[in-house]
């Protein structure tokens, strides 16, 4: 499995009187995939050229304030043009770049029964691989993990003078925890 980056892209029609009520529900979610993918930037692209071009970069700005309100910092938006194609209608295009995991591809199905030099199949741990590729919230963990917190110099202190006063340090045990067997089972 290895990690890499895909872009994450939304592409947003121009109106001229500004965002739209679903335009502006898929820009919040697209804001709170951004915050959780913890990427560095977001890009907001508008049109360079153009006839719409003042309605374009107008929209753009509604764009970026629409952001701000959901949460992204104005700081870490980078508005820049792009060449739009002649004859397109104005689009707004918003981009991030999304860690994510990727497996090798599986499928490489071969004699199953040439196994002369007694080694294991060249799939095998394949889809499982490929299942957790999948299932990854956070694949930066597999590079590196997050930092842990730092630990709580109270608690620390608590438990060391349970500890020298000969109290227990542990919790208590509760109900739950007996390991008893049930009275329904004979």
């Amino acid at each position: 499995m290895t990690v890499g980056s895909r872009p994450e892209e939304l592409r947003l029609a121009v109106h001229a009187e500004g965002l739209s009520a679903n335009q502006r529900r898929v820009l919040a979610s697209f804001a709170a995939g951004w915050a959780d993918a913890d990427s560095a930037t977001l890009s907001v692209r508008a049109p360079s050229a153009g006839p719409d071009r003042d309605t374009a970069w107008r929209f753009a700005d509604e764009v970026r304030a629409a952001l701000a309100r959901d949460g992204v910092d104005a700081a870490v938006v980078n508005v820049i043009p792009y060449d739009q194609p002649a004859g397109e209608p104005p689009v707004v295009v918003l981009a991030y770049e999304r860690t994510v995991a990727m497996a090798a591809h599986c499928g490489h199905w071969e004699d199953l029964t040439a196994t002369g030099a007694n080694r294991e199949y060249a799939n095998f741990g394949c889809a499982v691989t490929g299942n957790m590729a999948a299932e990854m919230a956070h694949p930066s963990d597999v590079v590196a993990p997050e930092a842990s917190t730092p630990p709580s110099a109270s608690r620390r202190q608590a438990v060391m003078d349970a500890w020298r006063s000969g109290a227990a340090t542990s919790s208590a045990k509760d109900e739950q925890a007996s390991g008893a067997i049930s009275s329904a089972v004979q």
